[in-house]
């Protein structure tokens, strides 16, 4: 699933892409990745003709804007991806929507599994859209001032805490899985119980996770998932490497699960609370 690098690194391609450009035609497959009140109809006349201005992003979501006071949002879900072609190369399969640019060029929205989101919007609802998405790390920058605001008043494991949303946009289970490593905070630790010193080190390793992933996706044109990779090495400190030796310690990375997610840690580096709060108990998938 697209994380906030993937999808900044997105917005990136998509802004050189776009430059300049003026969309001739565009066309949409009545699919369940149209969303709202777009269908393949409104889609195409909504987007025909109009130039690009500009692309921002906010946590994993898209919002693309066009003359005319023309938007599209877009959420990449969990397969989504917007890929060039020339004119007259083959689309490419699970294609579910097309710009054809003036100068011949195609960007297809491919998506495999239909989870991703696409809805022309009027361009001056970009700010509704993301009102319940709390700060971008990447964006709005992080500190242990901000964090430490964010994530009080919660006993919360937290780890379930930094994948919510509203609390800091953008963030997925690789993101989260490594900046606690990185800081040295067990994924079950209760968010209010987190020391200024622990907070601080995670607002470093959040963003220190964020431009590690950044810059793995430098030399792509396209996200390529670094869970679909097959031809370059594991780039992450613990994500992936359930049984292998910590990089810090050498004790072996365990995994265990909260909230329906896999937590690969080290027990040794990432000390686990003395007592667990009440709630939902914790599941350990250790070897």
């Amino acid at each position: 699933m697209p994380e906030l690098p993937e999808v900044e690194h997105q917005a990136r391609a998509l802004r050189r892409l776009l430059e300049g450009a003026r969309i001739e035609r565009a066309e949409a497959d009545a699919t369940p990745v149209l969303k709202g009140k777009t269908t393949p109809a409104t889609f195409a006349a909504g987007l025909a003709g109009r130039s690009f201005c500009g692309i921002e992003r906010v946590g994993k979501l898209l919002l693309l804007s066009f003359d005319a006071g023309t938007g599209l949002a877009c959420h990449l879900g969990m397969t989504g991806r917007w890929r060039a072609r020339a004119a007259g190369d083959a689309p490419p399969r699970h294609g579910r929507a097309r710009l054809v640019l003036q100068d011949g060029r195609v960007l297809d929205y491919v998506d495999v599994r239909m989870l991703g989101r696409l809805q022309i919007v009027p361009r001056d609802t970009f700010a509704t859209l993301a009102s319940s998405l709390g700060p971008d790390p990447l964006r709005d920058g992080l500190d242990a001032q901000r964090l430490g605001a964010r994530i009080a008043g919660t006993s919360r494991p937290i780890k379930n805490v930094l994948l919510d949303q509203s609390v800091l946009a953008g963030l997925g289970n690789i993101q989260v899985t490594e900046a606690l490593f990185r800081a040295r905070v067990h994924p079950s630790r209760a968010a209010d119980a987190l020391t200024p010193a622990e907070i601080e080190a995670l607002a470093d390793g959040i963003l220190a996770t964020i431009m590690h992933t950044l810059a793995v996706h430098e030399r792509d044109d396209e996200i390529i998932y670094l869970s679909d990779r097959t031809d370059a090495p594991n780039p992450f400190l613990v994500y992936g490497r359930v049984g292998e030796p910590c990089p810090r310690c050498g004790a072996p990375i365990r995994t265990l699960t909260i909230a329906g997610r896999t937590s690969p840690h080290c027990a040794r580096c990432q000390k686990k609370p003395a007592a667990t709060r009440p709630g939902r108990p914790e599941r350990s998938n250790a070897k």
